[in-house]
């Protein structure tokens, strides 16, 4: 069944969304769930059913890729991510600009430069930690990323860490970069 959606998915992304490294989806998948239980306010973000939901926030034409990701997540983590129940959920970036849906976790996947800088500007109000799936991004105010070069990198954007708290443990994990095009 992954197999066959791993088929869509990279045949649909090709004809209308973005697309994709398959090496650095997969990356994102496991450490970015991770990080999150770094985040010293978690006990405050759980959801009433005591799950963590993390948002996996596309824009026009890349439900595809949203879904894949839902259904990646689900088979590395099963439902759970450490004590907690965790559940991540396709959301259009709309819905999030617009105040539709809500998250205290967002993976933001590839979108329009206004959009995101708009939708950045939301998440910062809503105050939810943003991971991004490309790099660049992290100008427009997001707070993590990460990349593969020689080895994985977690990028952690200086400009947006304002009151967010995290373990110590964070720093040691990521490269802090100013990469906030609003400084």
């Amino acid at each position: 069944m992954l197999r066959l959606f791993l088929f869509v998915f990279m045949y649909i992304s090709g004809l209308w969304g973005y697309s994709y490294n398959e090496l650095l989806l997969k990356t994102q998948v496991k450490i970015y769930p991770k990080i999150i239980l770094l985040d010293m306010e978690l006990e405050n973000k759980i959801s009433q059913d005591r799950g963590i939901r993390l948002g996996i926030v596309y824009d026009k034409g890349d439900f595809i890729t949203a879904e894949y990701l839902r259904t990646l997540i689900k088979s590395v983590y099963k439902d759970r991510l450490s004590k907690y129940l965790f559940f991540a959920e396709p959301v259009s970036m709309e819905d999030i600009i617009d105040g539709k849906r809500r998250f205290h976790y967002l993976y933001i996947l590839k979108g329009a430069p206004d959009r995101l800088r708009q939708l950045a500007r939301k998440s910062k109000i809503l105050r939810a930690i943003t991971f991004t799936y490309d790099k660049e991004d992290l100008r427009y105010g997001f707070l993590f990323s990460i990349g593969i070069e020689k080895r994985t990198v977690i990028y952690l954007n200086s400009g947006a860490l304002d009151n967010f708290r995290f373990t110590k443990y964070i720093f040691q994990l990521a490269k802090v970069i100013e990469g906030d095009e609003r400084r």
